[in-house]
């Protein structure tokens, strides 16, 4: 009680020219749409406001992108980290979802059904927790050293390993936490192993047009077009 938390604030990167299209995106460098980078500059507003962070991303590029625009916002430079990587989504990956269904059965018929093991070259969603945790607590100062605030802008699946895995919640259940849209964003805080989840999904602002909105069964991550 009344020790400082940290801040963490999780960040989807904006919309890409494969977002909404049902294709597989994963370690595949998929540029920020117009859209999207309007979607960034809608971000920086928002986060602006909230005092001045320390922002890492994935490195690859449409998160490179969203971050470089919210970071200004707050004076900072980003620090690129390829553990915060969306999920390596195997022989799946450029693939559209008739695709994967035509040509991986098995597999696809396994992820409608929430399977996040890995299978068909899936990396599987545990070991992207193991790395993007990793990534995130090594930015968090140590012991009794001051809290931190930290953006991290992410992709769909990793974020959802990351609040799963920081949040304590079950391994079977984290596909039921819900993952972030494009451009939306999540807040945590705490300390070493004690976490809350203080807000999540949250929109950019209101200025912006809005996410193109992924339609895949509740519960599931949305990891074609992450």
């Amino acid at each position: 009680m009344g020790v400082p938390e940290h801040e963490l604030i999780l960040v989807r990167h904006g919309d890409t020219a494969w977002s909404g299209t049902g294709r597989f995106t994963g370690h595949l460098d998929v540029p920020l749409s117009a859209i999207g980078r309007g979607q960034a500059a809608a971000l920086a507003r928002c986060l602006g406001d909230r005092g001045s962070y320390k922002v890492l991303c994935s490195d690859l590029r449409r998160t490179r992108e969203t971050a470089r625009v919210i970071a200004s916002a707050h004076g900072a430079t980003p620090q690129a980290d390829p553990r915060l990587r969306e999920e390596h989504l195997g022989r799946w990956q450029g693939l559209t979802r008739d695709e994967v269904a035509t040509r991986y059965p098995a597999g696809y018929a396994r992820w409608l059904e929430g399977d996040d093991r890995p299978f068909d070259g899936r990396e599987g969603l545990a070991a992207v927790a193991d790395r993007a945790v990793a990534a995130v607590l090594e930015a968090l100062p140590a012991g009794q050293a001051p809290a931190a605030k930290l953006i991290v802008v992410t992709h769909c699946n990793t974020a959802i390993g990351l609040m799963g895995r920081l949040l304590c919640v079950p391994r079977a259940d984290w596909i039921k936490i819900g993952s972030l849209r494009p451009a939306h964003w999540s807040v945590l805080a705490g300390r070493a192993a004690l976490w809350r989840l203080l807000a999540h999904d949250q929109p950019p602002a209101r200025d912006q047009p809005p996410a193109r909105q992924d339609t895949p069964r509740a519960g599931r991550p949305l990891d074609q077009s992450a």
